[in-house]
């Protein structure tokens, strides 16, 4: 006799039955640990099922067990000990089971916000810990050559009046460093490295997996499967040593801070302090004389060349019983020191000689770098969109175990990359603010002499709004450079194809689209933008002081500098 379990068009278990069925015998030879023949066994194949419940009393599937079993002769006593009958029982020999899963009810949303949640939070986290790290990496490229001024005997223009302060692919320089002892450059740009590797590995750790029967092979049917939250151990397990290395690099980075000096009290990255820092008769003498266009343009090689073996020193002095800074030449330090250089400014406007761009320092914002961004942009917005038109014809665990999954890492990657290709946009665009604001002589009231380049985009947007020293569109790069560092995570999520119904995949698909387009529309506005005319890197002190000493008015050696020409009411 065996049990049949009856069921409805949906599969949901109606009522039972019993029947008799005749089955056959078939044998099977058994042996020993060696494979020798022991003996042959006749062993008959049974169906038993049994139908499972959830904690409400609902069937939820049924459990079907395919029993082999052999035959066992069982001898009945009485209660003398007296041999009364003698029975057949079949005994299992060994239980295969299979679970045919019943179609299961929709995840509420509220389950489905919290695994989306928990979906994005260490991508998330691993973002929101990169942000101050590379904010710390570029105040470190800022301060460096002054950091190398301060020492005893100075510092070659390299590391100094030629280091490019923009550049987070400086390799050369934070290896050069490490070699002459400062190690903070290469600890910043580790923690930089880490971070970045890190957001790729935290978007594969935690993923979502489906639960039930139909899931296990390449055929299951993921539309009747539970979604739950799993860990993926090998990118987990790389993500916590990453996690435990950039712990180590961060307390060795906050001890080199300790005793590490800029040898500034204020931030010098504006042409107003870049002029007092220039006002020595020697340094100003020697930039002037060795610098000069070619072609319209100062290239970082022929700045090199013209400024190689010559060394700096940061010096201070008080003029007026007021602390000042300024470079000098190692080897003319006692005749220079306490010239009593000084920088005046001039009231109103000024005449500057004025100058359609037409060389810019900066590759990214160059017309070839900007058209292979907007490329690596517009490609990126149609690969997802042909990524996700494919991958909806595939079942979620074929999505899981084929080459989907390698592309959907690619995305992640190329997001991350394009995060810190918008940061070299910002930067470029930051420092050439200042100089926008002195081009449209309309707008100068003097401010922009003391504009200083903004480190972070957070900061970029109130700087941008500031009366005086607005710029629209520095802030619009803004805002689009913290839009660009979440596109790994929206990324990451949109192209999670998990089941039709899981929401986050079309809102961070979208989501990722808008972001795309904002920056396309943002980096298209900039051929509408008019540059200055820069024929040498402002982001290296060189370049800084050449636009201060060429925009300012030698007035001798008592009097300093004057920006524009000399007017009544000097200050």
């Amino acid at each position: 006799m065996e049990t049949i379990i009856y069921n409805d068009d949906h599969g949901k278990p109606t009522r039972t039955g019993t029947q008799v069925v005749l089955r056959y015998p078939s044998k099977t030879t058994l042996t020993d640990y060696q494979g020798q023949a022991t003996l042959t066994q006749d062993y008959y194949l049974g169906l038993s099922t049994e139908v499972l419940y959830d904690d409400v009393g609902h069937p939820t599937a049924t459990k079907t067990s395919m029993v082999t079993e052999i035959a066992m002769l069982t001898t009945l006593f009485n209660g003398n000990g007296a041999a009364t009958l003698t029975e057949t029982e079949l005994v299992p020999l060994s239980l295969t089971t299979t679970v045919f899963a019943t179609p299961t009810s929709e995840v509420s949303p509220s389950s489905k916000g919290e695994k989306a949640l928990s979906l994005m939070i260490p991508t998330f986290i691993a973002i929101a810990v990169s942000i101050p790290i590379r904010i710390i990496d570029q105040n470190a490229r800022l301060y460096h050559p002054f950091h190398a001024l301060t020492a005893t005997r100075g510092a070659l223009a390299r590391d100094t009046l030629c280091f490019q302060t923009s550049s987070i692919w400086n390799i050369k320089a934070r290896f050069r460093s490490l070699l002459n002892g400062e190690s903070l450059l290469t600890l910043t740009g580790l923690l930089v490295l880490g971070s970045v590797i890190m957001v790729p590995l935290t978007s594969e750790s935690v993923r979502i997996i489906l639960g039930g029967p139909n899931c296990a092979g390449p055929r299951g049917d993921s539309s009747v499967c539970t979604m739950a939250l799993g860990v993926n151990p090998v990118p987990a397990q790389v993500a916590v040593a990453f996690l435990a290395f950039m712990t180590v690099l961060v307390g060795l980075t906050a001890i080199v801070l300790r005793k590490w000096k800029t040898g500034l009290s204020w931030n010098p990255w504006s042409l107003f302090h870049m002029g007092h820092l220039a006002a020595n008769n020697e340094i100003r003498t020697l930039l002037l004389r060795r610098l000069h266009e070619k072609n319209g343009r100062i290239t970082y090689e022929y700045v090199t060349k013209a400024l190689a073996g010559v060394s700096f020193t940061l010096d201070s002095y008080r003029d007026n019983g007021e602390l000042k800074y300024g470079l000098l030449i190692p080897n003319e330090v006692q005749s220079s020191r306490g010239g009593g250089k000084s920088v005046a400014f001039a009231g109103g406007k000024t005449s500057r000689r004025r100058r359609k761009g037409d060389y810019m320092p900066f590759f990214i914002l160059t017309w070839t770098g900007r058209l292979l961004f907007l490329a690596l942009l517009c490609g990126v917005m149609i690969g997802l969109m042909v990524y996700t038109i494919t991958g909806d014809g595939q079942d979620y665990t074929q999505f899981m175990m084929g080459r989907w999954r390698v592309v959907r890492f690619m995305f992640t990657t190329i997001g991350v990359l394009i995060s810190i290709i918008w940061g070299s946009f910002f930067y470029a665009v930051a420092f050439l603010s200042p100089h926008k604001l002195l081009y449209r002589i309309r707008l100068y009231n003097g401010e922009a002499a003391y504009i200083t380049p903004s480190t972070n985009p957070f900061t970029g947007i109130w700087s941008s709004l500031a009366p005086g020293r607005r710029d629209v569109y520095l802030g619009l790069v803004c805002a689009t450079s913290i839009l660009s560092e979440i596109l790994p995570l929206l990324l990451s999520t949109a192209l999670d194809k998990c089941t039709e119904r899981f929401w986050a995949h079309t809102v961070c698909l979208w989501m990722a689209v808008g972001v795309l387009t904002t920056m396309i529309s943002v980096v298209g506005f900039s051929f509408f933008v008019t540059w200055p005319h820069m024929p040498i890197d402002p982001s290296t002190i060189a370049g800084e002081m050449y636009y201060a000493l060429t925009n300012f008015v030698s007035m001798g050696p008592s009097a300093g500098l004057v920006f524009g020409k000399a007017s009544l009411g000097l200050v």
